[in-house]
């Protein structure tokens, strides 16, 4: 019975040891982890840094009603010009809508145009002068609806959700 009784021990010591070499891993492994985290925190921090930046050029304008065969960046010179601002297509590297949701009639879509900017300067112009489109709708640039019109930063979805 008493060497029954040793073994049991000797075997109850064993498996502490295990035990205890377990936990000494898994606290590793949890600091490990947070460092991993943090790690992966910073990296998410400089992506959308770096995202920001991409579209230092860039300006959203929504509140034009879509129609079939528009010019975007037709439609952004007439915005520009409803402010005061001058620019011509040159000035414009890319323009176009957003994607959005199919199902809604094309009467009744409003997806912004997104637009990119050859020169830093004339996007900065453009969007110094939006408060000049305090009352106008896209009735006064030519187009159908007597929407609000309205020229914002292109955010990344994370700066988005930031300033909301």
């Amino acid at each position: 019975m008493e060497g029954k009784i040793t073994e049991l021990q000797r075997s109850a010591m064993h498996v502490s040891g295990i035990f205890d070499t377990f936990k000494e891993e898994i606290t590793v492994l949890k600091m490990e982890n947070n460092r991993l985290r943090l790690r992966l925190d910073e990296t998410k921090e400089e992506l959308n840094i770096l995202q920001q930046y991409a579209r230092m050029n860039n300006l959203e304008i929504s509140g034009i009603t879509e129609k079939d065969g528009e010019d975007a960046d037709d439609l952004v010179v007439k915005v520009a010009s409803a402010v005061g601002v001058h620019i011509t297509h040159n000035d414009i590297d890319i323009s176009h809508r957003l994607p959005h949701n199919r199902s809604t009639p094309l009467r009744q879509q409003q997806a912004p145009i997104i637009l990119n900017f050859t020169r830093h300067t004339v996007r900065n112009k453009l969007y110094m002068s939006k408060k000049y489109l305090k009352g106008k709708t896209s009735h006064d640039i030519g187009t159908s609806g007597n929407t609000k019109l309205f020229i914002n930063e292109n955010l990344t979805q994370q700066n988005k959700q930031m300033f909301k």
